[in-house]
């Protein structure tokens, strides 16, 4: 959510916590009015969604408590298909898009960052600096177990993350 203030706690979320948030949206959607989760239309086709129609839009927090009624929405989005939840998207009201006739700024895709990249170049730069320093690394502190690459759907808890967790970056 690059586009979001640097100190925006939605600026980067752990797609776990998207993921467990997920979960706890309820089944059906009430009317636009009367809250969350509410029906999302994409209206144009304007955002570059993978999840098909019916889709539901719920708030996402920073956190791996999901939102609840009466507390404020903040920027960011979930949007899922209302019968499959396997696949949940995040999106976020952009400040540098154009203002909706509601008041709130058209709505951008957050990106997803997965925690392999890290996991697998962490460790070889570690290596690499113990070699420079004339020292060996052991076969099991090199990383090997990190080479994996993370699953689409696979919840990854943050303290087992080799290297953080992955994430959602709104921009």
């Amino acid at each position: 959510m690059a586009n979001l203030p640097n100190d925006s706690p939605h600026r980067r979320i752990a797609a776990s916590s998207v993921r467990l948030q997920t979960l706890a949206i309820p089944a059906n959607p009430v009317p636009r009015r009367a809250g969350y989760p509410h029906t999302f239309h994409n209206y144009g086709n304007r955002l570059p969604l993978a999840n098909a129609r019916p889709l539901i839009e719920h708030p996402l927090t920073p956190t791996d408590a999901p939102w609840r009624p009466g507390t404020p929405t903040g920027p960011a989005r979930i949007v899922i298909n209302q019968h499959n939840r396997t696949n949940p998207e995040a999106m976020y009201h952009d400040p540098t898009q154009e203002l909706t006739p509601g008041g709130t700024h058209e709505f951008s895709m957050a990106r997803y960052h997965g925690r392999t990249a890290v996991a697998r170049a962490v460790p070889a730069v570690l290596d690499a600096g113990m070699r420079g320093m004339g020292l060996e690394a052991a076969p099991e502190e090199t990383g090997a177990a990190a080479e994996a690459p993370a699953v689409a759907g696979e919840v990854v808890r943050e303290d087992e993350a080799a290297v953080g967790g992955e994430e959602v970056e709104m921009n």
